[in-house]
């Protein structure tokens, strides 16, 4: 259940904020290609040194990076090429089974599109948005960068959105640019110049406004970060790119590139109003150039122990720079002003703190390398505007501050979501882009329009299908809280990330939601209250594995530094493994469906298995110094387990029939996909299915290799997949793009029909099913077949009701057929679950 998010902009990630102390290590006077995971994980410890958790520091966005990355650099920390997925993705493909007679995917998007609040939710949202750009010749047509869910384009000022941009090799966008005369032409810029979700592949271009998508030049320079794409409204061929160590030129509109700046992270680039020989840039530091950008010199009036600045002009008045700038520890450092166009600058205020959580600024909170934006008011150069955490105001060009939008939804300001990556005005049409989505103001920053329904783009880690009704999920998302799926409609029901969940058997009101590292919640009133659950004093991974025992509900697995089960509905917890993992955390588990006395779990490249509940313990390495991502046991033999794990020289699916002792690679043509899960079909044992960091691929025991199984699904990052309760859908949780849905793929030889009104219930069911006409014309016999079209028995009737045992079938779907006297044939299918 883990998903790589790094390539190449890890490396750029080294420099992002090397003003920080923890980026200042001998590593980062090598190239960037030297660059190694260990070295910036060793180098962010130390520098954290023995400090406990501060909300707001910044913290938090390390540890996901450090998560999302180790399995994918394990062991020897080195990193990635960029194209490693796409490449294994396409090299895959043309290595596949492709049986025609075989069911193929049809993925839809199941959300997040819109949401409504729940009584516990305080940060709703879509997901993340690095940019928004408007048409200069349509203000209603615009367009936004996620950064790892592609462009959206709307054409009604944000009523409706659609995407065209799912076909690319990635879906990682930081920036856009739209040709200043000719507005069907747009650039957009690729990786994820924050967070580092994703890795660049150059800029992509569109001339028919964004209807399709090609190469825009640039590639020949490298897979860096495209930060910023200026383009110079006089001369539209001049074009101006940002990346995390330097700053190109083309005059030819991307037909040749020159080196203008080397050596800083360039974040943002701004024309002087009315003068195109003038460049502003912020970054590291502030660089202005005169001559249009053909070279750059650093402006010494800022303090050089700031982290990071953004910058902001006015078209009241060309003279005007403003520069937002973060102290050492990414907390707030000041607002400068310059009156002469970035010659000298003066500091406005240092103070209240306008990066932190705080509506009225007393904390020391900050995350300016992830989160900084600025920007000032067209009409009034004194009305500026500073995007943190929350948005501030300020009306006296600098000086005075006040609060203009909170974090916590439904307070006392106007909402924004937390974590501001972008301000900038279009004329009087105010734009927002926020790790909650997209929003607008038309006032000026009075009030604020959530513009954000209908992208779909949420970072889902994880979700739990309900048993009980096949329209009911919870899933966990990054920066968007725990949300809950209920026939077509999604509630956002806990704020903070959202990671594994847990839904009750029986009792579809009764769920488990989780935060980072270990903070497990329960709700039994359907998310209107929680109550915290992890009451044993440890801590457990970014994401935390939970499971459930496969019939009991009250039994629950929650995998910290060691493995605890709760038999009390989490009310209480038994430590299972007292300290064999030394302290390291649990990264994976998984408890045999038909025997939960068989229970596996891993921590980096270590299986523990457990054939007695947890009373003993055994380890294996399944294929050496791979990190394992994904733990699958099968439906009907809890000694045959799959397992995939990956590593930073590639992938490997693995295979023991005898409860983890020994192994047999089944990797065939995954090997450098990425993998993240793997799952059974329970409805068809030995079905097996791989989440990757570029979809879906599945294969069968009859198969040689693995296919793709994509049809209508993006290139994304596929983080956990399940089978819903009925064994007729496939999910998957995607890190970017929402949760997808298909029929599962099966070999079958009977087809359901449905001709006469029958009931049948419990379905699925374990040891009986009852069929029950509402006609009172059950035949005399039933026929009972298995998916190959195999008589498996015939069921003799008296009336309209019957009860067929079915405590002896192995898990899986079969099919009832009722043959009428008037030759009348209905077919239904049952899921057999044990």
């Amino acid at each position: 259940m883990r998903a790589l998010i790094i390539t190449i902009i890890a490396f750029s990630f080294l420099l992002t904020a090397k003003a920080q102390p923890w980026m200042k290590a001998p590593f980062l006077k090598t190239s960037a290609e030297n660059a190694n995971f260990y070295d910036i994980q060793n180098a962010f410890n130390n520098w954290w040194g023995d400090r406990t958790y501060e909300k707001g520091k910044g913290y938090m966005q390390f540890k996901r990076w450090e998560y999302l990355n180790e399995p994918f650099c394990f062991p020897d920390g080195k990193l990635p090429h960029p194209t490693r997925f796409i490449e294994a993705y396409k090299r895959a493909v043309s290595e596949s089974d492709n049986n025609k007679n075989k069911a193929s995917a049809n993925w839809v998007p199941l959300g997040i599109a819109n949401w409504t609040n729940g009584y516990s939710g305080y940060n709703p949202g879509n997901g993340r948005i690095n940019f928004i750009a408007e048409d200069p010749a349509d203000s209603n047509i615009i367009y936004v960068a996620s950064p790892s869910g592609g462009v959206w384009k709307t054409t009604d000022g944000g009523i409706t959105w659609n995407t065209t941009y799912d076909d690319q090799d990635q879906l990682g966008t930081s920036c856009i640019a739209i040709h200043p005369n000719l507005s069907n032409i747009v650039y957009v810029g690729t990786g994820d110049k924050d967070g580092w979700d994703t890795y660049a592949i150059g800029i992509k271009m569109s001339t028919n406004s964004g209807s399709t998508w090609v190469d825009g030049g640039f590639n020949s320079l490298g897979y860096n970060n495209i930060n910023k794409i200026l383009i110079n409204p006089q001369n539209p061929n001049t074009i101006l790119v940002s990346t995390p160590y330097y700053i190109y030129r083309t005059l030819n509109a991307g037909v040749s590139w020159n080196t203008v700046y080397t050596g800083t992270d360039i974040r943002n680039m701004l024309y002087k109003p009315g003068d195109t020989t003038t460049v502003y840039c912020g970054g590291d530091v502030f660089l202005k150039s005169t001559n249009g950008g053909a070279s750059f010199t650093p402006n010494t009036s800022i303090p050089n122990d700031t982290c990071r600045v953004e910058i902001a002009v006015s078209e009241a008045n060309s003279s005007y720079v403003y520069v937002l700038a973060s102290n050492s520890g990414n907390s707030f450092g000041g607002v400068y002003r310059s009156t002469d166009s970035g010659n000298s600058f003066s500091l406005r205020a240092s103070s209240p703190n306008l990066l932190g959580y705080s509506e009225i600024g007393d904390d020391d909170a900050g995350q300016a390398w992830y989160d900084l934006a600025i920007a000032a008011s067209p009409i009034n150069a004194n009305h500026v505007f500073v995007g943190g955490v929350n948005i501030w105001e300020s009306t006296d060009g600098g000086t005075n501050w006040n609060i203009n939008s909170h974090w916590v939804y439904g307070g006392s300001y106007e909402y924004t979501h937390a974590d501001i990556h972008y301000l900038e005005f279009y004329g009087n049409r105010f734009y927002c882009g926020s790790d909650g989505g997209a929003f607008v103001s038309h006032d000026f920053g009075n009030t604020w329009n959530d513009l954000s329904s209908g992208l779909e783009i949420t970072q889902f880690y994880a979700f739990s299908n309900s048993k009980q009704s096949e329209y009911f999920l919870v899933g966990g998302a990054q920066d968007n809280g725990s949300n809950m799926y209920n026939n077509g409609h999604w509630t956002h029901v806990f704020g903070a990330d959202g990671f594994d969940a847990l839904c009750h058997y029986s009792d579809i009101n009764t769920f488990y939601a989780s935060y980072q590292s270990g903070g497990i919640l329960k709700t039994t009133d359907g998310g209107q209250n929680f109550a915290y659950v992890n009451t044993t004093g440890q801590n457990g991974s970014w994401l935390t594995p939970i499971a459930m025992h496969p019939t009991n509900s009250n039994i629950v697995y929650m995998g910290l530094e060691d493995l605890f089960k709760s038999t009390d509905g989490a009310n209480s917890w038994t430590d299972l493994t007292g300290g064999i993992t030394g302290g390291d955390r649990i990264d994976e588990l998984a408890i045999a469906p038909s025997d939960p006395n068989y229970i596996y779990f891993a921590e980096n490249d270590t299986l523990y298995y457990s054939s007695n509940g947890g009373s003993t313990w055994n380890a294996s390495k399944p294929y050496g110094s791979y990190y394992i991502t994904g733990i699958a046991v099968s439906v009907n033999d809890p000694q045959k387990v799959w397992i995939c794990q990956t590593s930073s020289g590639g992938d490997r699916v693995m295979v023991s029939s005898n409860g983890g002792q020994n192994w047999g690679n089944i990797t065939f043509n995954a090997n450098g996909l990425g993998l993240n899960c793997i799952i059974e079909d329970p409805g068809h044992p030995g079905m097996l299915y791989l989440a990757t960091q570029t979809g879906v691929f599945y294969k069968d025991s009859a198969m040689t290799n693995w296919t793709a199984f994509d049809d209508g699904l993006p290139t994304v990052i596929v983080r956990e997949l399940e089978i819903t309760g009925n064994g007729d859908k496939i999910r998957a949780a995607t890190y970017g793009r929402g949760i997808w849905e298909s029929n599962t793929y099966h070999t079958s030889g009977v087809e359901e029909y449905s001709g006469i009104e029958v009931d049948i219930y419990p379905n699925p069911a374990s040891d009986y099913i009852n069929i029950y006409s509402k006609e009172n014309n059950l035949p005399e016999i039933i026929h009972l077949f298995n998916v190959s079209g195999q008589l498996i028995r015939e069921i003799h009737t008296n009336g309209s009701t019957v009860s067929i045992d079915i405590s002896d079938l192995v898990s899986g779907n079969y099919y009832l057929r009722f043959k009428m006297e008037d030759d009348l044939i209905d077919v239904r299918k049952i899921t057999v679950l044990h």
